[in-house]
């Protein structure tokens, strides 16, 4: 990741001890100029306990001095809050309390239908982008289209998505099977829409959804399956 004029920090949970809902770090402080430090520290990340979720997004909005300013937590997680609390409920009160909080959410390898919905609550209260990422390469996209997308909120030049392709009977066959099967075949209700759509058009359901960065996503899946 190369985002160096961002402010950015890491905080990771449940990774240096087993059975501990207080095991909860920030690895990288908050500042300007941290994307290697931060990469370099998922590199050697390993998960070996709780997920406290909750506890984990309120220590990021707080460090973000989130009733004061705009902040924005990208929440990875491969599992639903292990820790007897409800993160849904956590993330409705700092949207209520701060002065602009979003969070963004990927789930990583995760089958269970309940666990996505749990997950996709804490972005949907407050106004951020769900994403399912089942391999390594999915995660990298999804990490790199949420973090674009806060990127371009934050310089106010979000424009809406262009036109990717034409109406199902102008392209190759080939390539509208490929789109329409890994459409189906992700998390996202949004994205399945794609796979029984009348056309695959630029993305203008999803931006009438106001959900760019799924828009975002459509326009990778386009291109990884050959977009002429």
């Amino acid at each position: 990741m190369r985002y160096n004029d961002q402010n950015l920090g890491l905080i990771a949970y449940g990774h240096r001890r087993k059975g501990d809902c207080g095991d909860i770090e920030t690895l990288v402080p908050l500042n300007v100029g941290n994307s290697a430090r931060i990469t370099e520290q998922l590199r050697i990340l390993r998960p070996k306990g709780k997920t406290p979720i909750s506890d984990a997004v309120r220590l990021a909005a707080e460090e973000m001095r989130f009733t004061e300013e705009t902040a924005t937590v990208v929440l990875i997680s491969d599992g639903v809050e292990t820790c007897a609390a409800d993160p849904c409920a956590t993330a409705r009160t700092l949207e209520e309390a701060g002065i602009d909080f979003t969070a963004h959410v990927i789930g990583f390898d995760i089958k269970d239908a309940a666990a996505n919905a749990q997950l996709a609550c804490i972005a949907e209260e407050t106004g951020g982008s769900f994403l399912s990422a089942q391999n390594a390469a999915d995660l990298s996209l999804a990490v790199t289209t949420v973090v674009e997308d806060v990127q371009n909120t934050q310089n106010q030049t979000v424009s809406e998505p262009r036109p990717i392709v034409a109406r199902d009977d102008t392209l190759d066959a080939a390539f509208v099977a490929c789109v329409r099967a890994r459409a189906q075949a992700h998390p996202d209700p949004l994205v399945q829409s794609f796979s029984t759509a009348a056309d695959l058009t630029d993305v203008s359901a999803v931006t009438a959804l106001q959900s760019f960065t799924v828009a975002m996503f459509l326009q990778s899946l386009f291109a990884s399956c050959g977009n002429p």
